[in-house]
């Protein structure tokens, strides 16, 4: 019984008092047993020991309740938003209609710079190719060691990686040149011409919309020239034929059949390299029937080479072939390739950059318009300062009733994100009329040039850069609406907001005046 209550007693009681209670219940035992004896004084220890397990037993209860309460508390005073808030937010529309419209118009000229230059920036720097597993293609190119200057004239060496290369399957070659197309008429109309590898559409996956692509006969030999029109063309020099296929045309001086007409969106990337546009024009696709044989090597016209990793290669499988490459290449032709190195590039970024640096820039410019942001609404944040300071009344009132200052601050916080809602949906729309007009003043630029915006450049807003306006309309509410409430709810502050109002305190003393004459002119008697 003895060791059953000492340890129920030690259980019962809090860790850092079980020895301190046990102690001296049995100190207390030790010296009844001398003075009543044994019997009696296990009786009264065993007394003593039942009331302090109860004891204990309401003091753990106690305990608990406390701590719910304290919880219950702790959590009743966090901030919180509520439709009220937002409610109250919109009524500040109509009670400062001339304050409210200069921040909204402030912060929705942030939100509109920040998204539309974010949307511009994205679609020049990280303009991912609309191919199928993109980050796959590659392109191949030699370099001059003695210039760096990439050496486009490479008809030799394609043919060489195309029969060589195991780690890059679909080796395809690329040639511009302008032509002239009749199509019947008396005048012959200048065009685009791409010579291409016919296993340049199955790399990118590229689909027509009518008949078919080029086949890898069509680049045998003797074989009959055909040719396959790009969209723009088909539209507007065969008003949308869409028996155009099977019709014979003359590229200039040859007889050619078309036999299909690609996507809208279709074209073939080109980096910025010597002899070719970062985009340039393409109208119309026919087979590669360049050959080696009739050019000397490291003469010929200029070519792109890309193609495709193979499934169990890398990047870095496909340089280390193309060096070793270099080394018997090097060693057999010396003259021509002792000063050459190939160099295996991707296609995942516009004009041949780098992904990481692009993301680099992407990511840069995002950070320089939030600071742009938060500069703007440092000056809203002054006007809502202005206007807050204007309601003291109105805070001191919601304070002596119980608000925290976390609750004065998240309503005030939702009341500046109801004017940055409305200015991110005007900023949005400026953004997009600002980035419409930028496109084309960027197309009349390359068209200047002699070169032809990508196809798939789209001059709306995409989702990531929507996503980034709402981030920083979210940024521009914190700015403008925390930061002023925060002073406004400062330690000075309170004191001063419990302290009644002079005009308030006026009032007050007006109405009890008037109340007290009212009370004596009908108390009092007549003579």
């Amino acid at each position: 019984m003895r060791h059953a209550g000492r340890a129920l007693l030690g259980r019962l009681a809090l860790a850092d008092r079980a020895d301190e209670v046990i102690g001296d219940l049995e100190e207390v035992h030790r010296a009844r047993v001398d003075r009543h004896g044994r019997s009696l004084a296990a009786l009264l220890t065993t007394m003593e020991a039942l009331d302090m397990t109860v004891a204990l037993l309401r003091e753990r209860r106690d305990r608990r309740s406390l701590a719910r309460l304290r919880h219950s508390t702790r959590a009743a005073t966090l901030p919180t938003v509520s439709w009220l808030d937002f409610k109250l937010g919109l009524r500040m529309f109509g009670r400062y209609p001339s304050l409210t419209t200069v921040a909204v118009l402030a912060m929705a000229f942030g939100i509109a710079t920040g998204a539309g230059t974010f949307q511009l920036v994205r679609e020049l720097v990280l303009l991912p190719l609309p191919y199928a597993d993109e980050d796959r293609i590659v392109r191949i190119e030699n370099v001059s060691t003695e210039t760096t200057h990439p050496e486009p004239r490479a008809l030799h060496d394609f043919a060489a990686w195309r029969e060589q290369l195991r780690s890059v399957e679909r080796v395809s070659a690329l040639h511009l040149r302008g032509r002239t197309l009749s199509t019947g008429e008396a005048v012959a109309t200048p065009v685009a011409e791409a010579a291409v590898s016919a296993t340049a559409f199955t790399l990118v996956d590229a689909r027509p919309i009518l008949g078919r692509t080029l086949l890898p006969a069509d680049e045998e030999p003797g074989a009959p020239t055909v040719v396959v029109l790009g969209y723009e063309l088909w539209r507007n020099d065969f008003a949308a034929d869409p028996d155009v296929v099977g019709r014979v045309v003359r590229l200039g001086a040859e007889a050619t059949t078309v036999v299909g007409v690609m996507p809208e969106s279709f074209a073939f990337f080109l980096p910025q390299r010597e002899g070719f546009g970062s985009a340039a024009p393409q109208e119309l696709w026919v087979p590669f029937r360049l050959r080696p044989l009739d050019y000397a090597r490291g003469e010929g016209p200029p070519i792109a080479v890309f193609g495709r990793l193979a499934p169990d290669a890398t990047a870095d499988d496909a340089r280390a072939e193309l060096a070793r490459r270099a080394v018997s290449s090097a060693a057999q032709w010396p003259e021509t390739h002792a000063r050459l190195t190939p160099r295996l590039l991707g296609f995942d970024t516009f004009g041949g950059g780098d992904g990481l640096v692009a993301t680099g820039a992407l990511a840069l410019s995002a950070l320089f318009l939030g600071l742009l942001m938060v500069v703007v609404c440092g000056n809203v944040a002054l006007l809502l300062f202005a206007r807050a300071a204007t309601r003291e009344g109105e805070i001191a009132v919601r304070s002596a009733l119980g608000a925290s200052r976390g609750r004065i601050v998240s309503q005030l916080f939702a009341e500046a994100l109801v004017i940055a809602g409305v200015a991110v949906v005007v900023g949005l729309m400026g953004a997009s009329a600002g980035l419409r007009w930028a496109m084309g003043v960027i197309a009349s630029l390359w068209d200047a040039s002699g070169q032809a915006i990508p196809s798939w450049m789209d001059d709306s807003l995409s989702a990531p850069t929507i996503a980034y306006a709402m981030a920083l309309a979210i940024l521009g509410a914190v700015v403008a609406g925390v930061l002023p409430a925060l002073k406004l709810t400062g330690r000075r502050a309170q004191v001063n907001l419990q302290r009644p109002h002079p005009s308030a305190a006026g009032d007050r003393l007006a109405r009890i005046a008037c109340a007290r004459r009212s009370f004596g002119s009908t108390t009092r008697r007549p003579r």
